[in-house]
């Protein structure tokens, strides 16, 4: 059965500091706040992203936390309903919350050890919000949030402490969670962007909506109604 957690009072309760000084993020990324889910649906779907973006016309804020409404018709959002099937619901996970469109920039922060502790807090937060979660599928919809979940990460990897460990399953096609008592044998899909220049084509994305909906009729099969005569 779904059920949603409040994350803002999620944060509250785990103290979680958005902050850790000192880093070298550029003033302008810190000036314009943070943004999080304020809901995070349990046993669902759970799409994993790699942060919010900044785009022209958006205002400069403090922490923010959104809702489903707020992005009902967010190009970016209306793919992940296209590829959950019925009875499941989704969230989104962005693994950091700095609002940032280049993915060179944050690849700049990555690399930086000034920013090490800045980024594991918030990787550290993003994996218990993850295992709280509970979900059924995880889909990972980002490169770069692919190499910090440990997934085909041929660099040394200064966040190892926030990494899973995977195995694939051939009986499925995908890997699963391994050594995580929370999230053991999870599935999990990794995926480029779904939107953007480099989403996937629609023919990926159409395999890919049908992996997804195979894996759950075979993991989560719909129970059968018995007609009485």
């Amino acid at each position: 059965m779904t059920t949603s957690f409040n994350l803002e009072d999620y944060f509250t309760s785990e103290k979680f500091n958005f902050l850790t000084e000192p880093n070298d993020i550029p003033e302008e990324i810190k000036l314009r706040g943070f943004a999080y889910p304020k809901f995070i649906k349990t046993e669902g779907v759970l799409f994993i992203g790699l942060n919010p973006s900044f785009r022209n016309g958006d205002k400069m804020s403090e922490n923010s936390f959104y809702t489903d409404d707020n992005y009902e018709d967010d190009r970016y959002f209306k793919k992940f309903h296209e590829l959950v099937p019925p009875p499941l619901e989704y969230s989104h996970l962005d693994l950091l919350g700095i609002r940032e469109t280049s993915q060179n920039g944050i690849r700049a922060i990555l690399n930086s050890k000034e920013n090490e502790a800045f980024v594991l807090n918030q990787l550290s937060m993003a994996k218990k919000i993850i295992e709280k979660a509970q979900p059924k599928i995880i889909v990972v919809v980002n490169s770069i949030s692919r190499e910090l979940m440990g997934l085909f990460n041929d660099n040394q990897n200064p966040y190892e402490s926030f990494a899973f460990k995977f195995y694939f399953d051939s009986e499925i096609g995908t890997y699963r969670i391994k050594e995580n008592e929370q999230l053991q044998d999870k599935p999990v899909f990794f995926s480029s962007m779904l939107t953007g220049q480099r989403a996937l084509d629609l023919g990926s994305f159409g395999r890919l909506k049908w992996h997804i909906e195979w894996v759950c009729q075979k993991e989560f099969p719909k129970p059968e109604i018995k007609i009485s005569e």
